[in-house]
């Protein structure tokens, strides 16, 4: 689906109404990926039981597009492995600071505050794909409030956010509001089973979209003569 980005431009500068029904895998998602590591690295200084490394889950976040600490700073924090390097650091100054401030929330409330003081959304706009990422986040965040009424907590959730990298689980990533004065935009697969009045295939011009002779119509339609079905003269068999 990578290749659907100069789609989406062209959509965009025409001023088209496009309804994004692509799916992209969540492990290539900026915000999932720093979601992943921030919530675990929160919870780990909350539960010690959960046995994270800290110091892979700090460079994680650190690395990410909400802080962007560069290779020599993160070099001077992990080396010689000292713990007491990393809690003197800003990040985890911020951390400790937010599980003070929310103590007695919800899993879900924790989960949205947590985007909201980091500013997990609000600096987006420096990865890009920020309608993407978003629809991502609104996902997690409806997935942790079904597991959190079946009684699951933020360490459940931490475990599902690991399982996103070791099963390679994958969330739809459609736009989040539809119109039905809009272009569906979605993949072949995707669309089976659908009807349109107009489909339009960008890529059908390809040796996978043309198959081969076996795969061709027994006839062709054409306006001024109707159906057309071939001829075979038997005789010259």
């Amino acid at each position: 689906t990578k290749g659907f980005e100069d789609y989406q431009e062209v959509f965009k500068d025409a001023h088209i109404p496009l309804n994004n029904k692509l799916k992209s895998d969540l492990k290539e998602i900026n915000a999932i990926l720093l979601l992943q590591s921030l919530t675990e690295l929160i919870v780990n200084e909350i539960v010690p039981e959960l046995h994270s490394e800290k110091a892979f889950l700090f460079a994680s976040v650190a690395r990410s597009y909400i802080y962007q600490y560069d290779d020599q700073t993160l070099y001077d924090i992990l080396k010689d492995h000292d713990e007491s390097r990393l809690d003197d650091d800003q990040i985890m100054q911020d951390v400790h600071e937010f599980i003070a401030e929310n103590q007695d929330v919800s899993a879900y409330e924790f989960f949205i505050n947590m985007i909201n003081y980091f500013g997990i959304v609000e600096r987006l706009y420096l990865v890009g794909d920020v309608e993407d990422n978003i629809s991502k986040i609104e996902s997690l965040g409806a997935i942790l409030s079904s597991q959190e009424k079946m009684g699951d907590t933020l360490t459940d959730f931490v475990k599902f956010l690991n399982d996103i990298t070791d099963y390679s689980l994958g969330l739809g990533s459609d736009t989040t509001v539809k119109t039905s004065n809009a272009v569906d935009m979605m993949t072949i697969h995707a669309s089976k089973g659908l009807e349109g009045k107009i489909v339009y295939l960008p890529v059908s011009y390809n040796q996978i979209s043309q198959g081969n002779n076996a795969d061709k119509a027994d006839y062709i339609f054409d306006e001024k003569y109707g159906i057309i079905l071939p001829y075979y003269n038997y005789d010259e068999n």
